[in-house]
């Protein structure tokens, strides 16, 4: 597992852990109370409309600093993966949740519907995967009709859904009285009180446009119960009231918003649509189950009564106490022969921490260019100077014997198409990068199996998907692998104590197979300067094969004659003494790399105070 996804999941870890401690320590299965301690709000929301206030930020400030066609572009980047990940995630939900209601509680299967809420955490650059698991390539005309065609939906759905409820909320109230039956107030304040209702003091009115209780408004101060114009009891009044007030404070026509909100995002899948009919059925499962919990079976009856009594349904966002004629049976089965279940707070956190990792697993690469295009904007070969290669193990510099102009070729020949998403490509087995100065300045081109990254000296960084592999074989033959060596040295004999780290003592091959390598050497008086004390013994392992013994030459500073060192083996790893004086060594082996080139190798290294 490469560091970025170890990091990943370790903030995913985090989330996830917090959510499920926030399900179990609310969950209560006698008393109903969702905190510990009664001075605060007995019943709080899961979640609110993070997501979709996140994408209109980050629109908005787009549009301003970017343009519109960079915003369409960075928006339909970010959408995708989130989107997708939520159609995938629902798709899922929908297939389990029969299983689910019956083992778990109501409140968890209402929750359930809404994690996908967090996945605006998933942009922060933190949570960027390495790279994606699957590219689905789209020709740049179609990213643009595809995306036309999706907004003109989303935008579409939305606007119908607000509209809808507007002309609902209007509909409804016009001729609305309030409701002054002393009675009636006194019930509410009874049950607002019991909830220790944080917020303005709730509103009731009566209207002959609804056929059963129901509450409208996003927010508290535009926030009121709608009542049918018929009598109730006062114990229907307190179920009543206790149910539209655990609506309010969980705060559930946000909940629908943000559902109604990944509907529009995702119209164009007819499982949405299903899954946003199932969520508000489990919306009011969760809110039956809380107005129950504590209550005796008579209790269960008249509430029992009280739901098959009413008819019709709410629209746009609002809860409404009645329910729909496909939910009826489940919501009164439920109500009066409930099963045991737990809090499912382990589920809603594993939930969380699996679309929380797997966001950003497929993503799309839209266009088709050649590489001349990208990388030297269709210029010719002889403005752009090759630097450097960077293949493992070292570095060629442009003395090198190696054909630049096969590569420059090579990489004008590649088909590429730009990649969306947060990716950071960040892994340490890129197996080669090319440097080029060109009339812009300095930029990098690293190569993967199927992805070529371009990094500028000053700009934005590009990532292409390629059409075809790299040809290793090609740059097998004119820009071998180098070898390496690694060295650490022991004082006192103690093994692990007081050792050189790889990059410290990485070195780098100075000939081999006719070709010259960069030398990196241990400066003298390093080994010395690291310990305090001379160390007295030295283990060499390489990066390939050894097929020649290695020989080692050590030569005094202070002049006198050099000797060549014992060595002893033992796993491939080469050890021999260090002499108590300030020495120059020299390393000769004969190696041979993964694809069978042989390697007359040379590797340098110097201990001593000077």
């Amino acid at each position: 597992m490469s560091g970025q996804m170890l990091l990943k999941g370790f903030f995913a870890g985090i989330m996830s852990l917090a959510i499920t401690w926030s399900v179990y320590d609310r969950y209560d299965s006698q008393t109903g109370y969702e905190l510990k301690g009664h001075e605060q709000q007995r019943y709080l929301p899961y979640v609110t409309g993070i997501l979709p206030l996140y994408f209109g930020i980050i629109a908005v400030l787009s549009l301003i600093i970017l343009g519109i066609e960079r915003t369409v572009a960075e928006m339909s980047e970010m959408m995708f993966g989130i989107f997708f990940e939520i159609c995938v995630y629902y798709a899922i939900l929908l297939l389990l949740m029969p299983y689910l209601r019956r083992k778990i509680c109501s409140r968890s299967c209402a929750l359930l519907w809404f994690l996908p809420n967090y996945m605006y955490f998933t942009q922060y650059s933190f949570m960027g995967l390495n790279k994606p698991a699957l590219v689905i390539c789209v020709p740049e005309k179609a990213v643009w009709l595809i995306f036309g065609l999706w907004a003109a939906g989303a935008m579409f759905v939305m606007a119908w859904k607000i509209v809808g409820h507007i002309i609902f909320r209007r509909e409804i109230l016009n001729g609305a009285v309030p409701v002054s039956d002393f009675s009636i107030i006194h019930i509410l304040n009874r049950e607002m009180e019991r909830a220790n209702f944080k917020g303005p003091w709730l509103k009731i009115v009566k209207s002959e446009k609804v056929a059963s209780p129901l509450t409208i408004g996003l927010f508290k101060r535009s926030t009121k119960i709608v009542l049918p114009k018929r009598q109730y009891s006062a114990d229907e009044m307190e179920l009543i009231f206790r149910h539209e007030i655990i609506h309010i404070t969980r705060a559930d026509a946000w909940s629908k918003f943000f559902l109604v909100f990944c509907l529009a995002m995702c119209w164009f899948n007819p499982l949405m649509w299903s899954a946003v009919r199932k969520s508000a059925d489990d919306m009011e499962l969760s809110c039956d189950e809380t107005v129950l919990l504590g209550c005796n079976n008579e209790e269960k009856q008249r509430y029992a009564r009280l739901i098959l009594s009413e008819a019709g349904e709410g629209r746009g966002f609002t809860t409404c106490l009645s329910a729909s004629a496909e939910a009826l049976r489940y919501r009164l089965k439920s109500i009066v022969q409930p099963v045991k279940t737990r809090s499912g707070a382990i589920l809603v956190g594993v939930m969380l921490f699996a679309i929380t990792m797997t966001c950003g697993f497929v993503t799309i690469a839209s266009g088709e260019s050649s590489g001349n295009e990208i990388f030297f904007q269709s210029k010719e070969n002889g403005e752009y100077t090759l630097e450097k290669v960077y293949v493992q193990g070292g570095e060629y510099d442009g003395k090198d014997p190696i054909d630049k102009e096969a590569i420059l070729e090579y990489l004008n020949s590649l088909t590429l198409s730009e990649i969306h998403g947060n990716y950071t490509f960040s892994d340490k087995d890129t197996a080669i990068e090319i440097e080029f100065e060109g009339p812009e300045g300095l930029f990098w081109i690293s190569l993967r199996d199927r992805y070529a990254i371009i990094t500028p000296l000053k700009g934005e960084r590009g990532v292409y998907y390629l059409k075809e592999n790299i040809d290793w074989d090609f740059f097998g033959d004119i820009v071998p692998e180098i070898p390496e060596a690694w060295l650490k040295l022991y004082e006192d004999g103690n093994k692990g104590t007081n050792t050189l780290t790889a990059d410290t003592a990485k070195l780098i091959c100075l000939s081999g197979d006719g070709r010259t390598y960069i030398d990196r050497q241990i400066g003298p008086g390093e080994g010395r300067g690291i310990f305090g004390a001379s160390p007295q013994k030295a283990e060499i392992t390489f990066s390939f094969e050894v097929i020649e013994s290695p020989e080692v030459l050590i030569e005094p500073y202070e002049g006198g004659e050099g000797y060549w060192a014992e060595i002893s083996e033992n796993d491939g790893i080469y050890s021999f003494v260090l002499p108590d004086y300030d020495a120059h060594y020299t390393v000769y082996t004969r190696l041979m790399g993964k694809d069978g080139r042989q390697y007359e190798a040379e590797f340098t290294f110097d201990i001593g105070d000077v």
